[in-house]
C-alpha cells in the first residue's frame, strides 16, 4: 500500500524529524573526496505555471544542502486535485515555454518538457535516499488547493546512489557523471499531474506506462542560490 501524504498540512517527515531530534549525520566523518562532490548551501526556485488551460499552479522550492543532509521543501498552490503530483529536479538550466511545443498542439507534454529541461536527476518523492525507492509516492492536494512537502536524506547516501552506474537508459532518469558536482544553482524543478478524469488530447505524450494526466506538466522553476522570502508566506 502506498504511503499517503498529508499534503495540506505542514509536517516533518521521518528523516527530518530524526534529524531534529538527534542531529542528522552527527558524528559523520566524510572523506575529502565526498566533500568535494557536494556544493553546499541554500537554493530556491519560484514555480511558475505551465499549461494554464488546466489550472494556474504556482509555488516555491527550497533546497538545503550540507555535507550531512539534503533537505527539500515544496509549496504548490492551484486548482485542487485528488491525484499525486510528481515533482522532479531535472538536469537542465531553463524552464520550457510554448516555443518547445514541437507538435504545435497548444500543450507542453512530458516529452517536450524532457527535451527542454533534460532528464530527471532527483525525484522529490517519499524517499530521497535513492532515485527509485519512493518513485510512486508523491504529495496530493486533499481538502485544500495547495500542498506542502518536506523530506530529507543523508547526503552521503544520496550521493552514493547518484554516483552509481546508470544501467537503465530509457527511463528519463539519469545519474551524475564521474567526478560531477551536485550543483543546484543551474537546475530545474518541474511539477506534474492533473486529475485522472481530466480530458487530454491524444497528442499529449507521456512516459511509457503512465497516463498522460500523471505526467502532464503544470509548473516549473529555475533553481538559484539563496533563500526566498516566499518561504515565510
Amino acid at each position: 500500500m502506498q504511503k499517503k501524504f498529508k499534503a495540506e498540512l505542514i509536517y516533518l517527515s521521518w528523516p527530518l524529524l530524526f534529524c531534529v531530534l538527534i542531529g542528522c549525520g552527527k558524528g559523520f566523518d566524510s572523506d575529502s573526496e565526498r566533500k568535494e562532490e557536494v556544493a553546499s548551501g541554500e537554493f530556491n526556485a519560484v514555480l511558475f505555471p505551465l499549461n494554464q488551460k488546466y489550472g494556474t499552479y504556482k509555488g516555491w522550492v527550497s533546497l538545503s544542502i550540507t555535507e550531512n543532509q539534503f533537505w527539500a521543501r515544496v509549496k504548490v498552490n492551484g486548482r485542487k486535485t485528488k491525484d499525486m503530483h510528481g515533482q522532479y529536479i531535472h538536469v537542465g538550466y531553463r524552464c520550457p515555454s510554448l516555443k518547445d511545443d514541437s507538435n504545435q498542439d497548444g500543450y507542453l507534454d512530458f516529452i517536450e518538457v524532457i527535451n527542454a529541461v533534460g532528464p530527471i536527476l532527483i525525484p522529490l518523492d517519499s524517499n530521497l535516499t535513492t532515485q527509485m525507492k519512493g518513485i510512486f509516492e508523491f504529495p496530493k492536494m486533499r481538502r485544500h488547493p495547495f500542498y506542502y512537502y518536506s523530506e530529507a536524506s543523508n547526503m552521503q547516501w544520496l550521493m552514493e546512489d547518484l554516483s552509481r552506474e546508470d544501467v537503465i537508459h530509457d527511463d528519463f532518469i539519469t545519474k551524475l557523471l564521474p567526478n560531477q558536482l551536485l550543483n543546484m544553482d543551474r537546475r530545474i524543478v518541474v511539477i506534474y499531474g492533473v486529475d485522472q478524469e481530466r480530458y487530454l488530447p491524444s497528442s499529449v505524450r507521456t512516459s511509457p506506462g503512465y497516463p498522460s494526466q500523471f505526467t502532464f506538466p503544470i509548473a516549473c522553476g529555475e533553481v538559484r542560490p539563496g533563500r526566498s522570502e516566499l518561504f515565510y508566506q
